[in-house]
């Protein structure tokens, strides 16, 4: 590919491959951050109720 049309293409099919796994760790990792943030409203749910009683 690098015989055929330069250094351009070989760099556009690179990017063209990555784009989408790197938009799918995006996602990934606004998911985590969600969750990791749901575990601690959970956490904190749970101290709150053992100083309450």
């Amino acid at each position: 590919m690098l015989l055929v049309g330069g250094l351009n293409v070989l760099q556009t099919a690179s990017i063209a491959a990555a784009l989408p796994y790197a938009i799918i760790m995006v996602i990934m990792c606004f998911s985590l951050v969600k969750g990791l943030n749901s575990e601690v409203e959970v956490q904190r749910g749970n101290n709150r109720s053992e100083y309450h009683s």
